[in-house]
């Protein structure tokens, strides 16, 4: 009896821990994709950033747009001297969007102009790599 009880634990945790395993990879992989896109804006680089991103984000805006929308809101905000990670969010859905996984992630920036706000970086799977598709600052 022991070891049957021994048994089913084991059944039910080692799939729970594959599964953590899995999604602290995920939120790692995402942060990472993040914030080396991020780096992309801090410098100033908006197309290459552009570039960066998901094609479904693209196809909504287009680069002229993207560019004009980034300058307009560095303008505001001043350049970004760091930031910290707050969350990380497996999102089920995005408004839209087509279906997918989508990971959500917040950030605290430390704007030169803007003391308190909140980055919003929305990633969407493509071909297996995480691409951001969707940022916004609050």
């Amino acid at each position: 009896m022991k070891k049957l009880f021994v048994l089913v634990l084991m059944l039910i945790l080692v799939p729970l821990t594959l599964a953590g395993t899995a999604w602290a990879q995920s939120q790692q992989e995402g942060d990472q994709v993040c914030q080396a896109w991020l780096a992309l804006i801090d410098k100033g680089a908006y197309g290459e950033a552009y570039k960066a991103s998901a094609p479904f984000m693209q196809e909504q805006v287009p680069a002229q747009r993207w560019l004009e929308i980034m300058k307009q809101a560095v303008a505001k905000t001043g350049k970004a001297v760091g930031r910290k990670l707050l969350l990380v969010k497996p999102l089920a859905s995005l408004p839209g969007a087509p279906p997918g996984k989508y990971l959500g992630l917040l950030y605290y920036p430390n704007f030169k102009g803007l003391p308190l706000a909140v980055e919003q970086v929305v990633l969407m799977s493509v071909d297996g790599a995480w691409k951001v598709v969707g940022y916004r600052i609050k």
